[in-house]
């Protein structure tokens, strides 16, 4: 008995799928935009966090030291600060070999070399090049600095400037997340009234049908659900139209990202978390039409009481 009230369930289903077909057409085409701008949001997500990962790893925290400090004196800080666990590797560079690193870099710059040889002394500090084991760590090593014995040394830590860049590019990509958001609660807000008028039309084509099965004692749930049937259908098919776009650009432009940013692999984010993506997608597909069908049949039944 219940498998034969499933089978006419899902039959009635199709029926009104079919029947408002350029109706349920435009359904899928605005739930295809709204799927597609959250599953790029959710791409976006994992690029930007990538990204930040990369520029932390690859900034190095330059500890400059005041000329009058002891080379001595550097290598006891060197030791202390080698100790600490979030530090990978800490190495030492002399005011002549940071002289000579910065002569081969501007060895065709001939306004620079003249400067030096009329200052001449050398104007540039001995420092220590600080590497931690996870970018995220750069802070609580510049917080130790900050609070060492040792602080009255140290001329200028390097590391400010490059907070900086970090925390804007945090603000960037928050911005576009929560624009990213704005832009997902539109096209919702829009799939969600155009599912309602479809499933509004579909009720009222089937009008009929509806008040036969309320007077010979239908549940509303039995009532309800071809147009719930009506909904995942839609819902599936857009689902698995952006999920195909999706793969597809992946598989287009993944190795371009890849080849550009070595470090960043799209092919396999969307590899490792394919079965992720597609169940987010189409639950979140699945809830607006629901949610779209359960406001249409209430406004129904509040019409015909």
């Amino acid at each position: 008995m219940i498998l034969v009230s499933l089978k006419r369930i899902f039959k009635a289903g199709w029926q009104h799928f079919s029947r408002n077909l350029w109706l349920s057409a435009a359904t899928i085409g605005i739930m295809v935009v709204t799927l597609f701008v959250f599953s790029n949001l959710v791409l976006f997500d994992f690029f930007t966090n990538e990204v930040i990962k990369i520029i932390r790893n690859k900034i190095d925290l330059s500890v400059y030291f005041n000329s009058s400090v002891d080379e001595s004196e550097i290598f006891k800080v060197k030791d202390i600060v080698t100790q600490l666990p979030e530090v990978e590797r800490v190495d030492y560079l002399s005011r002549e070999e940071a002289l000579t690193s910065f002569n081969e870099k501007h060895t065709n710059n001939e306004v620079v070399r003249r400067a030096l040889e009329e200052l001449g002394i050398n104007p540039l500090q001995s420092s220590l090049n600080i590497k931690v084991k996870q970018g995220e760590s750069y802070e609580t090593v510049v917080a130790f600095i900050d609070g060492a014995p040792f602080k009255d040394s140290i001329s200028k830590v390097n590391f400010t400037e490059n907070r900086l860049i970090i925390e804007r590019l945090n603000k960037l990509v928050s911005a576009i997340q929560k624009f990213g958001w704005g832009v997902i609660i539109v096209f919702a807000a829009l799939a969600i009234l155009i599912a309602f008028n479809s499933v509004r039309m579909a009720i009222y084509s089937f009008k009929e049908e509806i008040n036969i099965m309320r007077l010979v004692g239908a549940s509303k749930w039995f009532i309800r659900g071809p147009f719930m049937i009506m909904g995942l259908i839609i819902s599936l098919a857009a689902s698995a139209a952006v999920f195909l776009v999706i793969w597809l650009a992946v598989l287009g432009f993944g190795p371009r990202i890849n080849a550009f940013v070595p470090e960043i692999n799209l092919n396999v984010f969307f590899s490792d978390n394919f079965f992720k993506i597609l169940l987010l997608q189409t639950l979140t597909g699945v809830a607006i039409m629901l949610f779209s069908v359960y406001l249409a049949f209430n406004k129904y039944l509040k019409e015909e009481k």
